[in-house]
């Protein structure tokens, strides 16, 4: 069929009928299931996290999400603006959207391009913001504090340098936004298994500190007492927040921030030892990377909406959400499924190893309880040494100045003394030019010496040195180690920075959906050029580390090309190399340690894992009550009966899905907690409005039971754990997907 443009807005206009027509019986048969309540997506609509029972044993954390940033789903400034009255008026109520000002006035949008720094964001005062429980300690979160005023300086030194990494290596757009671009992506939150909760609109900006602190604002008004949020730069927030306005609240809610489990690995170690996941009592086993997982599959949108109307733009993100949310409703069983394998592999594989390393070793949980303090301990004054003396570092330097030129002065003067002009005539002119360049070479050193020792003697004067220093002198001898030491610490920050810069590299290169040939081949390219600079940089630091007393180790550059983790460089900056002796500094110590953190936070995963999967059973069985007393409400001749209908066949189906799921846990050899639904603290169809119509009869089946229905189970069981068997699919429907994206790109629907 040939291209035929009336077709194409031909299309355009159904399909935007058709999701306006869904939205409005979608409101409507909310309103009747009273779904349609102020904030009711983020307080019900995962019901594995939201829905409770009663007698349910608390947890350490209510909830768990994440938050994040992205830029892909930009709108171009020059998009038709005729429908912005439609924008306002339509009934977009699927997804809970937080729109911030700019985003509902968009004649008023902010035009700053200025970067708030997250870490310096803080009132200037001598008070610290508690830093929060650490490891597997007992402490509430937010109740733990570091006396010592220098040790918390430090700490906030550290953060610091946490966000300026990522500053040096996050892209351009991350910190300012062409103009070209009205709305420059989402900010966006969502729970452990994927539900989308709020979302925001960046406008004509990159990623401001006022997203996150508007995210942490909605969730302190709507989420129950202490939860925990995972963000890139979760550390850094977290202060930001508790000098904020919104810190009485925050400490009163015992909320929590974190990093993400990947990014954390990119901060320095102390932020780890306070922030990460893996060392936070009750995070369990999630990495919190949601964010990273729903951009991916949302950037296949970018080709239909960048050049879309304010209107289109929201109207397609909306439709992509509930879909998104849809799918992880119907994968909320292979979840639990799969996360209970998972931990229980975790539990009785890696924790019998982790109790033979405890046995061979001859340590016990207290041990590792203890190290833990010392570690942290230890990361907070390392670099605490009081600088020295800044005039005794430049006399030496000067001294060692002098000294060279020194010799360089009396060859200069020797050579121009001891020259002889040729008796020829015809060598005249050479010989004078020759004489020329000796006495400007003389002069030029002679000045430099003279200039080198009227700056010696100054200091000399303002020291009281009686006596000029020599290389045997005691003071000279303490000031060239203190020079030494911090030539070790430049070539060392200098190689720290560069591995920091290639795992982020590796990061991008690894993101799904990089897929841009052009953007693979400039990352390979740029990795390349790292690591030649990489090689550079660990030459410098070896031939540094030698001149030290006692010689620092020797670092191969294969061994620095393979690094993960960036504990190692703290390590190598104790300039008093007292810590090597610490048992926790051991490598095989060290590896214990992640290992009995991992397999208490499997515990602690399993512990969740058995309230939750009573939570969907529970769950499951109040809304079917609940959508057989809808149907049973409204009667046969109520209009929205066959919709109402339809919705309770399509909910059941995947809730049959989610059943079988259930019971396949219940079943698993190892399974530790109770079997069956509860009892919910509020009941579904006393909340719902429902009119007292009765009917005996409606065409909805009942669901499944636990005999025999198990035994078909719907399919191979997926790992949530690794999530991209949900998100990815068969290739199959990647190919499918593609297409219709590509074809609805082409429409004219501006």
């Amino acid at each position: 069929i040939p291209y035929r443009e009336y077709l194409c807005k031909v299309f355009a206009d159904t399909f935007k009928v058709y999701l306006r027509i869904t939205q409005i019986v979608e409101k409507r048969l909310h309103a009747i299931l009273r779904w349609d309540a102020s904030d009711w997506r983020p307080l019900n609509a995962c019901c594995t996290c939201c829905y409770k029972f009663k007698d349910e044993p608390p947890l350490s954390f209510s909830r768990l999400w994440s938050l994040d940033g992205n830029n892909s789903l930009k709108r171009m400034a020059t998009a038709d603006w005729e429908d912005i009255d439609e924008l306002e008026g339509d009934p977009m109520d699927g997804v809970a959207l937080v729109l911030l000002e700019e985003s509902t006035k968009r004649t008023q949008a902010d035009d700053s391009n200025e970067h708030i720094d997250i870490a310096t964001a803080t009132p200037a005062s001598d008070s610290v913001a508690p830093v929060g429980n650490v490891g597997d300690s007992t402490v509430p979160a937010g109740d733990m504090t570091i006396i010592d005023k220098v040790q918390a300086a430090l700490l906030h030194k550290l953060l610091d340098q946490c966000v300026n990494n990522w500053k040096a290596a996050a892209a351009e757009v991350k910190k300012m936004m062409w103009k070209m671009y009205e709305e420059s992506g989402k900010f966006a939150s969502a729970c452990r298994h994927g539900f989308i909760l709020w979302l925001c609109d960046m406008v004509r900006s990159g990623e401001l500190a006022k997203y996150p602190l508007a995210i942490v604002a909605k969730a302190l008004k709507t989420m129950p007492d202490e939860w925990l949020a995972g963000y890139d730069i979760g550390c850094s927030v977290e202060i930001t927040v508790k000098n904020s306005s919104l810190g009485p609240e925050y400490v009163k809610k015992h909320a929590r921030m974190c990093m993400n489990a990947f990014h954390g690995y990119l901060h320095f170690h102390i932020c780890q030892l306070c922030f990460h996941p893996n060392v936070i009592k009750g995070a369990g086993i999630k990495d919190l990377e949601t964010m990273e997982r729903v951009f991916s599959r949302s950037n296949d949108l970018t080709p239909v909406i960048w050049y879309a109307s304010a209107y289109h733009h929201r109207l397609l993100i909306e439709a992509f959400l509930k879909q998104w949310d849809a799918n992880k409703y119907l994968n909320s069983g292979d979840f639990m499924l799969g996360n209970y394998t998972q931990v229980l592999e975790s539990v009785n594989i890696e924790g019998q190893t982790l109790r033979q390393s405890m046995e061979q070793q001859g340590i016990i949980a207290d041990d590792i309880t203890r190290w833990r303090d010392e570690e942290l301990a230890y990361f907070a004054t390392l670099g605490d040494e009081l600088d020295y003396d800044i005039h005794s570092t430049l006399y030496v330097e000067l001294l060692q100045k002098l000294r060279d030129l020194e010799p360089k002065l009396k060859q200069m003067q020797t050579t121009f003394l001891s020259y002889a002009p040729s008796a020829e005539k015809q060598a005249y002119s050479r010989d004078v030019t020759r004489m020329r360049k000796l006495e400007t070479e003389q002069r030029v050193a002679a000045e430099q010496y003279d200039h080198v020792s009227a700056k010696v003697v100054a200091l000399e004067i303002k020291m009281d040195i009686q006596e000029r220093w020599d290389p045997t002198t005691p003071a000279y001898q303490e000031a060239l180690k203190y020079i030494c030491e911090q030539t070790y610490q430049r070539a060392l920050d200098k190689l720290h920075r560069l591995v920091v810069q290639r795992l982020f590299e590796l990061q991008k290169l690894n993101v799904s959906h990089t897929g841009i040939y052009k953007m693979c081949t400039h990352i390979a390219k740029s990795l390349q050029v790292h690591s030649k600079t990489i090689k550079k940089a660990v030459a410098d630091y070896n031939a540094v580390a030698v001149t030290m007393n006692p010689p620092r180790p020797m670092l191969d550059w294969l061994e620095v090309m393979h690094y993960a983790f960036l504990e190692e460089f703290l390590l190598l900056q104790d300039t008093r190399n007292d810590v090597h002796q610490k048992p926790w500094v051991q490598p095989i110590t060290h590896k214990t340690i992640k290992m009995y953190r991992r397999v208490a936070r499997a515990n602690e995963e399993l512990e969740r894992l058995n309230i939750k999967v009573c939570c969907l059973h529970t769950a499951i069985i109040d809304e079917d009550k609940l959508l057989r007393a809808a149907l049973a409400s409204l009667g046969c001749s109520h209009l929205l009966y066959g919709a109402m209908q339809d919705f309770a066949l399509c909910r059941q189906a995947v809730n049959n899905h989610l059943l079988r799921r259930v019971f396949q846990v219940y079943d698993l050899p190892g399974y530790t907690g109770t079997q069956g639904s509860g009892e919910a603290k509020v009941d579904m169809v006393s909340q719902a409005r429902l009119s007292s119509v009765q009917l005996t009869v409606n065409k909805i089946p009942p669901l499944l039971t636990r005999p025999d229905d198990v035994c078909g189970t719907g399919g191979d069981i997926s790992d949530d754990e690794n999530d991209e068997n949900d998100d990815e699919g068969s290739e199959k429907a990647q190919g499918n997907v593609a297409a219709v994206v590509e074809y609805i790109a082409g429409l004219s629907i501006v």
